[in-house]
């Protein structure tokens, strides 16, 4: 579930997170390494790219390069939260097409990051 404050059902607050600030959890870690706005069917796209790592795990260490797509951007960097993060108005983007399109066009640019989500 995004952070920050939901609007109505499929628009809410977005709290941009921290790049390449490591997040620790149990038996391992990951980061956002960047921030991206792609444009798509007159809207533009809000996603970030990250890296996870998993150090200990009963199958070994391993790790991916994931990205994490909030949905399109209403309002960009409008404010801040309290804690002084950006923070931007974005709608979900439900339709499986639409987000099948977008994963290609995302995979297109990024190669190396085979996984891709949306909130």
């Amino acid at each position: 579930m995004p952070e920050g404050f939901f609007i109505s059902e499929s628009v809410f607050e977005f709290v941009h997170p921290e790049l390449d600030q490591r997040v620790d959890f149990f038996g391992g870690g990951y980061l956002f390494v960047g921030e991206g706005r792609l444009p798509y069917r007159g809207k533009e796209v809000l996603y970030f790219m990250g890296m996870a790592g998993i150090e200990s795990s009963c199958c070994g260490p391993g790790g991916c390069a994931f990205i994490k797509v909030p949905g399109y951007i209403r309002a960009w960097k409008k404010g801040r939260n309290g804690a002084g993060r950006p923070v931007s108005e974005v709608e979900r983007i439900e339709a499986q097409e639409m987000q099948k399109e977008i994963r290609i066009l995302l995979r297109e640019k990024h190669p190396a990051f085979t996984q891709v989500e949306f909130l």
